[in-house]
């Protein structure tokens, strides 16, 4: 059977557009017509280009998903009915994958099915934070203030995500130009100022020496595919020992020790803690659900032993803030306006608090890092590179000197 795109107007004048089998295009045009649409465009589905369409390389964007809750919080506040907005939203998608998924969604709740059940069905179209809640939403009748939580809370964690992202991309890229450009000196310019040392028969420095003797290591055949297997067998061994239960919580446990960028790897996970906690309580799911899910959120593995061990403890009575106070993950001030938040009954918004005081640290440590990171980048690119030119040209510096003598 062959496939047909159609674009056609339903019965309750809303636009939908998708992808229909069918034998040939006069009996596809026939089952729309018998269903009641109206017929704007069908035409048979390019095979090639279709498929190209179909490789989604890294899944459903984050972005996508942050403009679909936000208009479907938009819309249920207007107080379009459920299925009218996810058909509306269903045309402002872009990303196929996510466009199919949504069909499905709109499918099931016109059927009755209950949108967090289809959301369920559709495997990880959204974490399992998003769906709890969206369930919360439904049995307390206040998806559209849900949904705009969600929102809130999507958008937030977008722009997050952006600016530390965007810290950590300068340096990167200039610790990898400094290795560029160290390697394009050892390889194409070593070589040709070691012929000349050669012909000169002259005594070498140390130092240009062992620069010499690298050069001529990597490139010679076996010395540069040796290092390239040690460097690739160590990194796959990285790879594979922080896959490991062990590896990955020893991993984890590094990262929170390493100069700066630790301290704001622990306020990060610290802010979505309390970000997420927050929005789930303020739903009214119980708290130890809550904890679990909060739990699962997190990225670092110590902070989710951590949160599990103190979930473990409220089940058997004990306050939230004594597991925290006693954490070596969290911060002693989280356990105390935890605290605070249990002994006046708002344990919601003190949290919330918490959170948007972390994350304003983040923000200032993101905005600085580039100016903290600048000097040490600069020492490091001039005691390498310049280090390296130096002991290349030392030679040649030591016999001009014995000439102007």
């Amino acid at each position: 059977m062959a496939q047909f795109k159609y674009k056609i107007v339903d019965k309750t004048n809303l636009i939908r557009t998708g992808v229909i089998e069918g034998n040939h295009l006069d009996e596809v045009a026939e089952v729309l017509l018998e269903q009641g649409f109206t017929i704007v465009e069908l035409k048979p589905a390019g095979m090639f280009l279709d498929e190209l369409k179909r490789i989604n390389i890294g899944g459903i964007p984050f972005a996508e998903k942050v403009i679909f809750i936000r208009q479907m919080s938009f819309m249920l506040n207007a107080g379009l009915p459920l299925t009218d907005a996810l058909s509306i939203a269903l045309n402002q998608i872009k990303n196929l994958e996510f466009r199919n998924k949504v069909e499905a969604l709109r499918r099931d709740v016109e059927s009755g099915i209950p949108l967090s059940q289809s959301i369920e069905k559709q495997g990880k179209l959204f974490d399992t934070v998003t769906k709890n809640l969206i369930k919360a939403g439904e049995e307390s009748g206040k998806l559209d203030i849900i949904m705009e939580r969600i929102a809130d809370n999507f958008e937030k964690k977008q722009d997050f995500k952006n600016r530390v992202q965007g810290a950590l991309i300068y340096p990167i890229i200039i610790i990898l130009a400094i290795i560029g450009v160290v390697v394009a000196l050892l390889v194409f310019m070593v070589p040709e100022m070691s012929k000349l040392y050669a012909d000169q028969g002259a005594e070498l420095p140390l130092a240009t020496q062992i620069i010499i003797n690298t050069s001529n290591f990597l490139t010679s055949g076996p010395g540069g595919i040796l290092l390239l297997l040690i460097f690739m067998t160590l990194i796959g061994s990285l790879i594979y020992y922080r896959r490991t239960p062990s590896g990955r919580l020893v991993t984890d446990k590094l990262i929170l020790k390493i100069p700066i960028f630790g301290e704001l790897a622990r306020k990060s996970q610290v802010t979505e803690f309390a970000m997420t906690l927050s929005m789930l309580i303020s739903a009214g799911i119980p708290i130890l659900d809550a904890l679990k899910l909060v739990a699962d959120s997190m990225t670092n593995v110590l902070f989710q032993i951590e949160i599990l061990e103190a979930r473990k403890k409220v089940e058997k009575g004990i306050p939230l803030s004594l597991p925290l106070l006693a954490s070596e993950a969290f911060p002693e001030l989280l356990g105390h306006m935890v605290k605070v938040g249990e002994e006046t009954g708002k344990l919601d918004e003190v949290i919330l608090k918490v959170g948007t005081q972390y994350m304003k640290e983040v923000d200032y440590m993101v905005s600085n890092l580039t100016k903290l990171m600048e000097p040490v980048i600069l020492i490091l690119m001039g005691v390498v590179v310049g280090g390296l030119a130096i002991a290349v040209y030392l030679p040649i510096i030591s016999l001009g000197n014995v000439i102007t003598q």
